[in-house]
């Protein structure tokens, strides 16, 4: 049922989904010439008594449109009025917001939060089904809340919310110095889910994110082993740098003369290569 009711009898949310209804500017404008295209929506949540008899209606969806609408000082808007459920209305206003794209996956992790683990409205893969999304992706949205809210828009605003989904995998007293690097490195979303593995598997930061940028083909840890000891690090870095040296030669000789590359064959790349082996069989007997 669509009506216009008054501005005055339409309250918050419950939970704000946005911390931020953002510049209103576009819509205000837009609200100035056409009017309202689309109502909000709002439940029924009560009525006073005689001789008033006023409902009062709590908004699910259209906030931004409801703060404008104040802001131009109109006195009604356009409402479509529904019967829900505490849980419904959180339900829709995030089907709403997430469509409409209105959300940063933070605001989305936090209602997620709110829904499954403060008011237990669903599980995590219930709340996907209604959403039309994955239990994965709220599990991973959910990860998010390990970062605190100041390093997450940090890291999202100079890399991307994929490191920031990495970061998310670490205790929150490791978040910030391993942010520092991966924005002061500015490495790859790859790469910093190669740097975030390899702390978690014991390395400290600064060794991290050295391996994640140096040593790019190496494999990284499956955290299902013993931990990773630096003596063990440096040995296998040793052989990593070696194997590179010799690939980089490789490339290079490739646009060298063929009399030339005789030269580089016998005196650089031999022996490089015979060292590459040694040090790979020191680094099995030394390691074993």
């Amino acid at each position: 049922m669509t009506e216009r009711l008054p501005l005055a009898a339409i309250r918050p949310p419950r939970f704000k989904l946005r911390r931020d209804v953002g510049n209103l500017t576009d819509l205000k404008a837009s609200m100035q010439a056409r009017r309202l295209l689309q109502p909000i929506l709002v439940r029924k949540v009560g009525q006073t008594g005689a001789p008033s008899n006023k409902e009062w209606f709590e908004l699910v969806a259209g906030h931004r449109r409801w703060v404008a609408a104040a802001e131009l000082g109109w006195t009604d808007i356009e409402a479509n009025i529904i019967e829900a459920t505490d849980a419904e209305a959180v339900e829709l206003s995030l089907v709403e917001n997430i469509q409409r794209g209105e959300l940063d996956p933070y605001e989305e992790a936090d209602a997620y939060r709110y829904y499954i683990k403060e008011k237990g409205y669903g599980s995590g893969k219930e709340l996907a089904a209604k959403l039309g999304k994955s239990p994965a992706h709220i599990s991973q949205r959910l990860l998010l809340l390990n970062i605190p809210e100041e390093e997450f828009t940090r890291v999202k605003s100079a890399l991307s919310i994929s490191h920031a989904e990495q970061l998310a995998r670490l205790p929150e007293v490791e978040i910030r110095d391993m942010a520092d690097a991966l924005i002061e490195t500015k490495m790859s979303s790859d790469q910093a889910k190669a740097a975030v593995d390899y702390r978690r598997a014991g390395l400290s930061v600064e060794q991290a994110v050295h391996r994640a940028l140096e040593y790019a083909d190496a494999p990284t840890p499956t955290l299902k082993g013993k931990q990773w000891d630096a003596h063990r690090v440096a040995r296998e870095q040793i052989v990593l740098t070696l194997q590179q040296a010799l690939h980089r030669v490789d490339f290079n000789m490739a646009d060298l003369p063929d009399t030339e590359q005789a030269v580089w064959q016998q005196r650089i790349r031999a022996p490089l290569h015979g060292l590459t082996d040694v040090a790979l069989k020191t680094e099995k007997e030394i390691g074993a």
